[in-house]
């Protein structure tokens, strides 16, 4: 069986694959302008990262773009995960117990960049982008225990975590045009800043962390759709 990451890799280009039909069905090229890099232009935009999780929306990224020249624009975007898991456990052999185990994950990022091209070209146009990247995550860990051959005994036990990042991020990139309103942009992303986590438990154990980190995010594909 294919590695985990290669069958996310192929399932994130199998959706963007099924979204550049649907929209191309819509759209016609333009052979005296064939792109929309102009002043005043929008766009709605769609990409995945290289943590891409289907199920839960892990490493997706919406955007909005709006040109203020042919060769510069500012650029919004948000993202948002979640995942609520849960299972039960009965061991029938010792120790002759029940455990139910609760699992919820989720969090949202902001970014906002400033998109300068290296000039505008016909099909492929490359580009850089510079602007604040904020991320808060919330993360809930709860366990119960009960054992079978003594009813009135049950142990119940959890824990939480936050983690609020307030991160300046770069990229580097390039777009290319398929029609002049639908286009396949493609680059690598870094980042660098401050991040404070609070672990908390039930039996009253609190910490918190700050930490500064410089690094890179990897690599994302995504679709531009011009208005």
């Amino acid at each position: 069986m294919p590695p985990a990451s290669l069958r996310r890799g192929a399932l994130a280009l199998a959706v963007l694959a099924v979204l550049a039909c649907t929209t191309t069905t819509a759209s016609a090229q333009d052979d005296v302008r064939p792109h929309s890099l102009e002043p005043g232009s929008w766009a709605l935009g769609f990409r995945i990262g290289p943590d891409f999780q289907l199920s839960s929306l892990e490493g997706t990224l919406i955007t909005i773009k709006k040109h203020t020249s042919a060769a510069g624009a500012w650029r919004a975007g948000v993202s948002f995960d979640m995942r609520d898991e849960g299972a039960e456990v009965v061991y029938e052999d010792p120790p002759f117990a029940r455990q139910e185990v609760e699992r919820f994950d989720g969090g949202i990022r902001l970014v906002l960049s400033r998109l300068q091209y290296a000039g505008v070209a016909r099909d492929v146009n490359f580009y850089w982008a510079l602007g604040p990247d904020v991320a808060w995550r919330n993360s809930r860990f709860e366990t119960r225990f009960e054992s079978l051959a003594f009813p009135d005994s049950e142990f119940e036990h959890s824990s939480r975590s936050t983690v609020l990042r307030l991160h300046l991020g770069g990229e580097v990139g390039g777009e290319w045009f398929m029609t002049r309103s639908l286009s396949l942009h493609a680059g690598y992303s870094a980042s660098g800043g401050y991040s404070r986590q609070t672990d908390s438990t039930s039996d009253g154990q609190d910490e918190e962390t700050t930490t500064w980190s410089v690094g890179g995010e990897g690599a994302w594909l995504g679709l531009n759709v011009y208005l």
